[in-house]
């Protein structure tokens, strides 16, 4: 059974869920203008939304985006497109838009799972993380896929707790679209699924009575059914453009590229989690986020308070607990991914199929990432599904006995619940805390997570002023950079340009200049590539698009790096100098 409240406090606590939500609006959106185009995947999806204005519309849209994503977020950069005007602010809104829409569908989420206050919690905990917060500033995929994410996870613990038919088509559609919009976006449903055989599972080994909402076992077989099949015919369509553009074994031959062996998998955790640490903001920014998540919780609840009174000696044992864990989330920037082993823990003791959602969700995702090259925006599932965690574990340390806080702050849970997850903690705490000792990071500063993104901007409207000195307006340019670049040319409408397939194309080229991005190609000093280089225009890779570059700067003090981009001069021109 899911937690109840009383209608009063469930409004105290969505006003403050509203306000959270509009704090992290704020936050999302602070500084819009100084925000651009930097990551190459931002390029690809800026001009695959160009879709509204091509003859055909959707169904013409740029083949050259199926290597990187459905068109799920390409159809939004579009509509944006269509009300705002071209532009890369349009571009990057849909983004923030939909990650601030993902705090409250977490509150919501958490609040059903974990009871009242745990949606106050959850909200701060989304609201604050500088992680979440960066990807939403980004014209990419991942904070749309964690809003969807999360709406797939409330589904299907409404189908695990009552199958129907209506429940079965809303959860198929939910990840058919998660699929349209991530090509991951099919672990939504296999962590349902895992979540429901470990419920029937736990049943066999508790031995329970079958519940009396649950119908027989071959209308659930085909109810999911339903919902697999609703979710197919929702991503066909894409499966069908992809086999008619160069075929879909083609796009998972690229995809299994980036997969790596089980040798992978420890030192791509190690990097993964060395980046959340690098993402987390340090420590003052970390007991900020816990000192709100901690007062909208008692503001959520009417008439909250803890029982501390007596002496002073009563008083600091009574608080030790939420002072250790305080301690322990300010030092441990990596602890929501360590509560996810307490999550497992009671994957198949808890009757919630809400909280057998959360645990499934934890271990397949821990799992299944490490596998992937480690971008550190693949971890981003990773960080919603640890908000919540971290909202639970702030909920278990406020109702402990020795607090004697208020009942109204939830469903107190009994003394040996609480010792069972006391003890599970102090078990996970020592291998946390060996894990940053021996793979220590410096967290970046909070202000480089606000900086300005408009480098490769400005580097464009540079790139248009040196056409007009050489004149070479009727030759063109050849581009090998991060897409951006090409974006911005083709705002600026007076370059002619196109993309380069590599590097020796550009050399080989007797007539047109090119444009070589380092963060794509170095070039070599002393090389005969080097020598065509006629001028430098500098920029700044930002911190999410430097770990993309190379996922092992998060050690690396400083969040940003400076890049170049190189004009190089074709054969022609070069002899004409000599």
């Amino acid at each position: 059974m899911r937690p109840t409240s009383n209608p009063d406090g469930a409004k105290r606590e969505w006003a403050v869920i509203l306000c959270l939500t509009l704090l992290g609006g704020v936050i999302r959106l602070w500084g819009l203008g100084t925000l651009g185009l930097t990551h190459f995947d931002e390029g690809v999806y800026a001009l695959a939304g160009l879709w509204p204005f091509t003859p055909g519309g959707l169904n013409r849209l740029d083949p050259s985006v199926v290597p990187y994503a459905p068109p799920g977020f390409p159809f939004l950069v579009g509509l944006a497109y269509s009300l705002l005007g071209v532009s890369d602010t349009a571009a990057i809104l849909p983004s923030i838009l939909l990650g601030t829409l993902t705090i409250p569908a977490g509150a919501w989420l958490a609040r059903r799972t974990l009871g009242p206050g745990a949606g106050a919690a959850s909200a701060a905990f989304l609201a604050l993380s500088l992680a979440h917060v960066s990807f939403s500033r980004k014209a990419l995929t991942d904070a749309p896929l964690g809003l969807v994410w999360l709406v797939v996870m409330l589904a299907g613990a409404r189908m695990l707790e009552r199958p129907g038919v209506v429940r079965a088509v809303i959860l198929g559609a939910l990840v058919g679209l998660a699929q349209n919009v991530k090509y991951n976006g099919w672990v939504t449903g296999t962590i349902v699924v895992l979540a429901g055989v470990s419920g029937v599972a736990g049943g066999w080994l508790r031995r329970d009575e079958p519940a009396t909402s649950q119908p027989p076992w071959y209308r659930s077989l085909a109810y999911w059914s339903l919902s697999v099949g609703v979710a197919a015919s929702l991503y066909l369509p894409w499966y069908s453009f992809v086999e008619s553009h160069g075929g879909y074994s083609g796009l998972l031959a690229h995809h299994r590229s980036y997969v790596g062996g089980v040798d992978h998998w420890l030192p791509n955790l190690k990097q993964q989690l060395q980046q959340v640490a690098s993402l987390s903001g340090g420590p003052v920014w970390s007991l900020m986020t816990w000192g709100v998540a901690v007062l909208a919780v008692l503001l959520s609840r009417p008439g909250s308070s803890a029982g501390i009174g007596g002496s002073v000696t009563t008083v600091l044992q009574r608080m030790a607990p939420l002072f250790c864990a305080t301690l322990a989330f300010v030092l441990i920037p990596t602890l929501p991914w360590w509560l996810g082993f307490l999550a497992c823990s009671t994957c198949l003791s808890v009757g919630s199929p809400g909280a057998r959602v959360l645990a499934c969700w934890w271990l397949i995702l821990s799992v299944l990432t490490p596998f992937y090259h480690p971008y550190a925006r693949l971890w981003l599932p990773l960080h919603l599904v640890g908000s919540l965690l971290c909202a639970g574990f702030l909920l278990s340390i406020l109702r402990m006995p020795v607090l004697e806080l208020n009942s109204h702050v939830g469903t107190t849970g009994s003394n040996k619940n609480w010792d069972r997850r006391a003890i599970g903690f102090l078990i996970i705490l020592p291998f946390a805390l060996l894990m940053q000792w021996r793979n220590p990071v410096r967290p970046w500063p909070v202000h480089s997570h606000f900086q300005g993104t408009s480098s490769i901007r400005s580097l464009a409207s540079e790139v248009t002023e040196l056409e007009q000195r050489k004149g070479l307006k009727n030759r063109g340019w050849l581009i090998l950079a991060r897409r951006p670049v090409a974006f911005y040319l083709m705002l600026n409408g007076q370059i002619s340009f196109s993309l380069a397939p590599d590097l020796e194309s550009i050399i080989e080229n007797t007539t047109r200049w090119g444009i070589v991005d380092e963060a794509v190609t170095p070039i070599e000093p002393g090389t005969e590539e080097a020598a065509r280089i006629q001028t430098t225009l500098d920029s700044t890779l930002d911190p999410l698009t430097w770990l993309d570059v190379d996922p092992g700067t998060a050690r690396v003090g400083r969040p940003t790096r400076l890049n170049r981009l190189l004009i190089l001069v074709p054969k022609a021109s070069l002899r004409d100098e000599r």
